[in-house]
C-alpha cells in the first residue's frame, strides 16, 4: 500500500506588507525646491496593494531565475544589475512557482502588459511606490537620512544587505538609497500635470520607465518620494534593482 505523505505549503519567498487604498498628495508643492518633473502637487489614489519589505535580494533572485547578475555579490544584498525586463520576468516567475497569476505578458503590436487583476506579483506603480515610501513627499530630515538610507556618504560606494537601517511608517526598508528600484509606469516629463486621479499607471507608452528612491552611490539629498529618475528598461548597473508588489482583492 502506498504511504501519503502530507507536503506542508512552503511559504511564500519573499515577504509583504499590505498597504491600504488611499488618496494623498504625489509630487512636489511648488515652493519646495526640486526638479521640473517633480511638480506639479496632485491628488491621486490608489486601491490596496501588497509590496516587498525588502528589496529583491541575490538569493531570492537566484532561487527563482537561477543565475546572480549582481556585481557587488552576497546572498543578503540587493540584486542588482537587472534591466526593467529582468524584473517582470522574475515576477511572472516567482508568480507561476507559488501557484499564482502571473501578470505580464507580451503583445506583439504593444509590448509587455499587465494585467492588474491578477494575483501575481508585478512591480509597483510610481504612484503605488510614492504611497507605500511615505506618501506626504516630505524629504527625510537631513540629520536622519542615514538612520534610514545607505547613499553616496555612507556607503563608500557599495550596496549592503537589506535590512540593516531603520523601516519606513510602512515597514519598508531600504526604501531610499541601497539601490534604484525599477516602477512599472513609462516615464513622462509633464505626466503629474495630466495624471488622472484614480490609479495613475503612466502613458501609455515610451521610451524610458521611472526609478525611485535613490542609491548607494547617490546624493543623500535625492533620498525623497517625490524623485524621479528614468532610464530606458534595457538599462543595467550595480545600482539598479526592485521590489515586488500585488494587488489585493477587495471583495
Amino acid at each position: 500500500m502506498a504511504t501519503f505523505r502530507y507536503s506542508a505549503p512552503q511559504p511564500p519567498l519573499i515577504k509583504m506588507v499590505r498597504i491600504q487604498a488611499d488618496t494623498f498628495s504625489m509630487g512636489k508643492p511648488m515652493p519646495v525646491k526640486g526638479e521640473a518633473n517633480e511638480y506639479p502637487l496632485h491628488v491621486v489614489s490608489t486601491g490596496a496593494f501588497e509590496i516587498g519589505t525588502i528589496e529583491v535580494t541575490q538569493a531570492q533572485f537566484e532561487k527563482v531565475m537561477g543565475y546572480n547578475p549582481s556585481k557587488n555579490k552576497s546572498a543578503s544584498k540587493p540584486v542588482e544589475r537587472v534591466s526593467w525586463f529582468d524584473a517582470i520576468r522574475f515576477c511572472n516567475k516567482l508568480s507561476e512557482m507559488e501557484g499564482l497569476k502571473p501578470c505580464y505578458t507580451m503583445d506583439a503590436f504593444l509590448g509587455y502588459q499587465c494585467n492588474f487583476e491578477a494575483d501575481g506579483y508585478r512591480l509597483p506603480t510610481e504612484a503605488e511606490w510614492e504611497l507605500a515610501s511615505g506618501k506626504t513627499s516630505k524629504e527625510i530630515p537631513a540629520a536622519q537620512v542615514s538612520e534610514y538610507a545607505w547613499h553616496a556618504s555612507n556607503s563608500k560606494n557599495e550596496t549592503k544587505a537589506t535590512g540593516l537601517k531603520k523601516p519606513n511608517a510602512s515597514g519598508l526598508y531600504d526604501v531610499y538609497g541601497n539601490v534604484w528600484e525599477w516602477c512599472y509606469d513609462f516615464y513622462g516629463e509633464d505626466y503629474f500635470s495630466q495624471s488622472p486621479v484614480s490609479s495613475p499607471k503612466g502613458p501609455e507608452t515610451g521610451n524610458l520607465k521611472v526609478l525611485k528612491g535613490g542609491a548607494m552611490d547617490a546624493d543623500p539629498q535625492l533620498n525623497r518620494s517625490s524623485y524621479r529618475y528614468r532610464l530606458v528598461p534595457e538599462y543595467t548597473s550595480h545600482n539598479i534593482g526592485f521590489r515586488v508588489a500585488r494587488t489585493v482583492k477587495v471583495y
